[in-house]
């Protein structure tokens, strides 16, 4: 079972290296000023601004990119392990069941997880420049500026 999920470990992170989703394609990438997002769900609503001064792991993902819901749950668990950072996951499912069913079956906390449709997926879509299509994960420092594209382990770790 082990060699099972470190093979889809290893192909998440070839995809994620190998894919779109890079500095570029980011808000602008490093040290620029990340987008301040509204995100809502059956828990309440939060915005970026209110994370300012911690660290944010801001992950989006679909049940169609497998990468990005690989590495969102991997970020999710090393989060909660050392608590030096927040998590938050951002997905772009249609169908709220499935939506529902991912985080369930992946363990996710349900409050830290939104799910995205319509206008207001297609704006954060639009502001961290998510229109090709490939997902990842964005570390945002505390003053509210892209430290890392798809940060390493050992870098969250070290925070």
């Amino acid at each position: 079972m082990k060699k099972f999920f470190l093979t889809i470990a290893l192909v998440a992170a070839t995809l994620v290296f190998t894919s779109g989703f890079n500095e570029e394609a980011a808000a602008g990438g490093r040290g620029e000023t990340a987008a301040d997002v509204e995100l809502v769900n059956s828990f309440g609503s939060v915005s970026l601004k209110d994370y300012r001064g911690q660290y944010v792991l801001l992950s989006f993902w679909s049940s169609e990119d497998a990468a990005s819901r690989i590495l969102c749950a991997s970020y999710a668990r090393e989060c909660a392990k050392n608590g030096k950072a927040v998590h938050l996951g951002v997905n772009f499912d249609e169908q709220k069941a499935l939506f529902d069913a991912i985080v369930d079956a992946d363990g996710l906390d349900a409050k830290a997880q939104y799910n995205l449709t319509g206008t207001a997926a297609a704006t954060v879509r639009h502001d961290y420049r998510l229109d090709g299509g490939t997902l990842g994960t964005l570390l945002i420092d505390p003053k509210g500026r892209i430290a890392a594209v798809n940060p390493p382990a050992e870098m969250i770790a070290s925070l």
